[in-house]
């Protein structure tokens, strides 16, 4: 566009297109006179629209000539459009005749701003399933930013978007459009607490709370309209990103917005997001013991994903567990973060299944510190409730039944988290005070020889590292021809165990960033949105180097090498940790009876206790001794 030389500079535009916050300085707009209230980009726009709007359809009545097209004859569309602009120009023009029409702009008709976002939209969906790589990459990260500037620009865009393609077919509409709605919902659910408490930095309160209200409002009714194809969505026997997508929405709806829901409704839809977690969880771990037990209990579904296509989560053709394992990484790495407030928000009853997956998972997931600690949160919110809940005589029969059932394959999963040595010490302090809660439900002795065995083996393992280490150190004490050095043996790097690898192939998890992951919505606008930012935690005290070495981030780069910190942390960790283990079986003794150790000679504890090879019976027996 020809502009004058007198145009004001790009300053003074971002200027006037931004909220000011500071009500004793009033703001002097570009070109005027007068003191006026700064205002958005976006609300100057909606109202600029509807202006056009209004006096278009007066001159549609009056026209002789129309457009077949528009309505309206085109000169005189194009003229309405100029002098619209023109009476709440931004750049200072105040009279027409200031304004010099471009000759490009003679020759072209101006779209409405809702038709640009819309096909701006589309386009943008139609990048989720191109052959290239970074255009799909591209996509994914602008669709959450563009569907933001939509729902404050106009909801009636998106309202005709869900309308008409959030349907049960898997078509890529449908994808982009379930996508456009989860991120909506999850921005509701932010907005719903600002209306009811605006923050003090508003400087229109009424008018921000329309403009909040107005997205909320069109969400709820949404949901009422779209919850059954979600639920039929993720109920389809196939594992893809559509079907985790719908799940996504039916939790997000659960937790957020769980006061709209019909109690059956809801009870069906626990259901699916349950069925959903067991069949993903025996395909992904068939050769495990809780899902020989799942298998018994439910009807596991043979396997299907897409392979190719915008639905697929990989490519590459692999064994059905390989698969299954991607689907379970996508799953966690999307829904973690939902998994506290749902089962908050949940019957422990009808929730009690996943008790023992996420249990499992937490050794899964141990080194993702984001994942670890939701899962954590979640299973202890689960076991707060079972023990509220197992006492009140309101369970039927069979949820009584069932509930020590799942409890028992909790405790087994515990019990194998608990011999990982990648553990932080506090977190297996969580752990075992959360086995203790438990095992007082379900007070039956099968699962005290494998807490019994988890001990030991982990005791072992510190030990045998203490004991390597000292070895070590004494061989070069002996090639160093006796030479000591002020710090014993500072420099020496400890040898790579066989164990270290077993532990990484227990954790299974894999280190590859996830490709074709939704990024979350942009932080692009100011506090009253932040619709999609990750929950943000504080970093690892611990860390990673280029050769696979946990080093802390404080340490020199250059003693990466030295394995003086690790060797004196065993040998501070190894008391700390037969103390606990010794506090944590004494009161695990005392769940079962009243006697002291010394004089008890028939509980159960006793009576599994006995059960062990003599070698980790005197173990433990030191480890309650000493204690």
């Amino acid at each position: 566009m020809d502009l004058s030389c007198d145009a004001p500079s790009l300053r003074t535009l971002v200027r006037h297109y931004s909220f000011y916050t500071a009500p004793k300085v009033p703001f002097r707009a570009p070109g005027m006179s007068v003191k006026t209230r700064a205002t958005s980009l976006l609300s100057h726009t909606i109202r600029l629209e509807a202006q056009q709007e209004k006096v278009s359809e007066s001159h549609k009545k009056n026209s002789s000539v129309v457009d077949d097209r528009t309505g309206q004859s085109p000169g005189r569309e194009r003229e309405l459009q100029l002098r619209s602009c023109l009476s709440v120009s931004p750049l200072g023009y105040t009279d027409e005749r200031d304004f010099i029409e471009p000759q490009w702009l003679s020759k072209e008709i101006i779209p409405s701003l809702s038709s640009v976002l819309m096909d701006t939209l589309l386009q943008t969906m139609e990048c989720l399933a191109d052959d290239r790589w970074e255009l799909r990459r591209m996509g994914q990260q602008v669709l959450p930013c563009l569907v933001e500037v939509i729902r404050w620009y106009d909801m009636k865009i998106l309202e005709e978007l869900w309308q008409e393609h959030v349907t049960p077919n898997t078509t890529l509409m449908c994808y982009g459009a379930c996508i456009a709605l989860k991120y909506s919902i999850a921005h509701a659910a932010k907005l719903k607490p600002m209306i009811q408490d605006p923050p003090a930095s508003w400087q229109d309160t009424e008018s921000s709370k329309k403009a909040l209200k107005r997205i909320t409002d069109s969400i709820s009714v949404q949901l009422r309209h779209r919850m059954s194809c979600m639920n039929s969505l993720v109920q389809r026997h196939c594992f893809d990103k559509l079907s985790l997508v719908a799940l996504e929405i039916i939790m997000l709806v659960h937790t957020h917005f769980n006061v709209d829901l019909r109690a059956e409704q809801k009870s069906v839809e626990v259901n699916t997001i349950k069925h959903f977690f067991q069949q993903v969880f025996c395909h992904a771990h068939p050769h495990t013991r809780l899902a020989d037990h799942m298998g018994h209990l439910y009807n596991v579904s043979s396997f299907a994903t897409p392979l190719e296509g915008f639905l697929s989560f990989s490519p590459r053709r692999d064994e059905v567990e390989v698969c299954a394992k991607q689907v379970e990484q996508h799953l966690m790495s999307e829904v973690h973060s939902l998994l506290p407030m749902f089962v908050k928000s949940s019957r422990i009853q009808d929730i009690v299944c996943l008790l023992p997956i996420l249990t499992h998972y937490m050794g899964s997931y141990m080194e993702d510190e984001h994942i670890s600690k939701h899962i954590l949160d979640s299973v202890t919110t689960m076991i707060s409730a079972l023990q509220e809940k197992v006492r009140k005589p309101v369970l039927g029969e069979q949820k009584r039944g069932t509930i020590p059932q799942f409890c028992s394959w909790t405790l087994h999963e515990l019990s194998h988290v608990i011999t990982l040595k990648s553990m932080e010490f506090h977190t297996l302090r969580h752990l075992l005070d959360i086995y203790l809660n438990l095992s007082q439900i379900t007070l039956k002795a099968e699962h005290l020889k494998s807490i019994f065995q988890a001990i030991c083996s982990r005791v072992n393992n510190v030990s045998k590292m203490s004991l390597s280490i000292s070895k070590e150190g004494e061989n070069l004490a002996i090639l160093s021809n006796d030479i000591c050095s002020a710090v014993p043996f500072a420099d020496t790097p400890e040898p790579e165990s066989e164990s270290d690898d077993e532990d990484e192939r227990v954790l299974g998890l894999q280190q590859d960033a996830l490709s074709d992951t939704i990024l979350q919505e942009s932080l692009v606008l100011n506090a009253s949105n932040n619709s999609g930012s990750l929950p943000s935690g504080r970093l690892s005290a611990m860390s990673r180097s280029d050769d696979g070495r946990v080093t802390s981030p404080m340490s020199n780069p250059s003693d990466a090498g030295s394995d003086w910190d690790s060797w004196s942390e065993d040998e501070e960790d190894q008391p700390a940790l037969y103390t606990m283990f010794g506090d944590f079986l004494m009161k695990l003794h005392g769940n079962y009876t009243k006697i002291t150790l010394n004089d008890d000679k028939t509980s159960m504890f006793v009576t599994e206790l006995r059960k062990l090879v003599d070698k980790d019976r005197k173990l433990l027996k030191t480890i309650m001794d000493n204690r």
